[in-house]
């Protein structure tokens, strides 16, 4: 790839809520990467990652009409920049 083919871009947006597209495979992807997130950041085991995102996401579904990846992780303490920044080094990569 040439690096000056980048030169007059200013920004890249990375849509992670399938507003501007949809890809079943980025879909299937999103649960593992929120899975190693967690385990990286909270030094837990992937089983207990699972079990955390499971309980934060019915929890949440107790209270919100309208329950999504980004606000469950929210709710474990990951601001939206902080989660989208994570994806857009890993999962642009695969896809």
């Amino acid at each position: 790839m040439n690096n000056s083919s980048f030169t007059n871009t200013k920004a890249i947006f990375f849509d992670t809520g399938d507003t501007l597209y949809s890809s079943e495979a980025m879909e299937a992807a999103y649960p593992q990467k929120l899975v190693e997130l967690l385990v990286a950041a909270r030094h837990i085991s992937a089983d207990e990652a699972k079990t955390l995102l499971k309980e934060t996401t019915g929890k949440l579904k107790g209270t919100l009409k309208h329950v999504t990846k980004v606000r469950t992780m929210a709710e474990l303490g990951f601001s939206a920049p902080r989660y989208t920044r994570r994806f857009a080094r890993s999962i642009p990569k695969i896809f």
